[in-house]
């Protein structure tokens, strides 16, 4: 309640004193000076990606989190949430990934669409009992144990999310429909030629096994064949125990994990940390990409992208 009552008195001065926040803003994926155009909010950029290629030229679409940042210890501005102001729809992941936005959702709320009510998710990577962020919950997901990071497997994006967007849209752009049906038949069908694409692609490194920066790839592991076999934060922008990183060191030798990917949004140092304990080779990966990101500017990229850092990573 306390969370809401701040939230609430930092925008009401924003809007009363015309400051800005020094913090960077969200940027919107798209031009925010068609203001006349219905407003569609995501919380994450992939999600803002795949709803502008939706949504075409009907709406504006804004995305909160910024480039760079990671969801899991991303806490909104109050300017960024001035984003949420007149949407139509948010577009979100659900527990566990942008938890965030309940803090700011505005009442009544309008149309969400949340990608975890419409896949099967699955559970979570455990914490050890005895591990320093006993304090934290335990798994690294809501508390029924999901996994959040669905859209990291483009089948369940084309199957699952995108009939979910598309109903979502439908229903705040009601003229649209026409357009709507045809974009995402070719979503869908740019989706299954990037599947086969991922596939030919990681089909060098498939089975092999690597070390996560956080436990964002089982989704991606499961579609394509590879193992995360270990994650180095088990609780996101928290740093691990002196044991638990030596705990991972020998479970990178036990698996035979051949590399440790660290990701942009994380403490980078400790994945270099890691490959210097076990002679693992190093890279980085990104879930998230983002408008300005360039290779990671688009949700096809971001899987190329990260693709291609596995197989340089894992290949002998």
């Amino acid at each position: 309640m306390m969370m809401h009552s701040r939230y609430g008195l930092l925008l009401v001065w924003l809007l009363v004193s015309g400051c800005r926040d020094s913090r960077p803003a969200a940027p919107p994926v798209g031009s925010a000076a068609e203001a006349s155009r219905p407003v569609v909010v995501a919380t994450i950029y992939p999600l803002a990606d795949l709803l502008r290629r939706l949504a075409g030229p009907d709406a504006e679409v804004h995305c909160l989190l910024p480039p760079g940042a990671s969801a899991h210890t991303f806490e909104i501005t109050p300017q960024a949430a001035m984003a949420l102001n007149g949407a139509r729809l948010i577009a979100r992941i659900g527990p566990g990934a942008d938890s965030w936005l309940d803090a700011v959702m505005p009442q009544p709320a309008p149309r969400v669409v949340t990608a975890l009510e419409h896949t099967k998710t699955i559970a979570g990577v455990p914490c050890e009992e005895d591990h320093d962020h006993a304090a934290h919950d335990h798994r690294h997901g809501d508390p029924a144990g999901a996994d959040p990071h669905v859209w990291l497997d483009p089948i369940r994006v084309r199957d699952d999310l995108l009939p979910a967007l598309v109903a979502g849209l439908r229903e705040v752009l009601p003229t649209s429909a026409a357009g709507l049906t045809g974009r995402q038949a070719e979503l869908a069908k740019e989706l299954t030629a990037l599947d086969a694409e991922l596939r030919r692609t990681l089909a060098p490194v498939r089975g092999d096994g690597f070390i996560a920066g956080h436990n964002a790839w089982q989704y991606f592991c499961q579609r394509y064949g590879l193992q995360q076999v270990g994650v180095i934060e088990l609780v996101p922008g928290t740093d691990p125990s002196a044991k638990w990183m030596k705990e991972l060191t020998a479970t990178a030798r036990a698996k035979q994990a051949r590399a440790v990917f660290g990701e942009m949004q994380l403490n980078a140092a400790l994945a270099d940390t890691l490959a210097k304990e076990t002679g693992l080779r190093v890279g980085r990966l990104d879930p998230y990409g983002g408008a300005a990101l360039a290779g990671r500017d688009s949700y096809p990229a971001l899987l190329r992208y990260n693709a291609a850092e596995l197989v340089k990573g894992l290949q002998p």
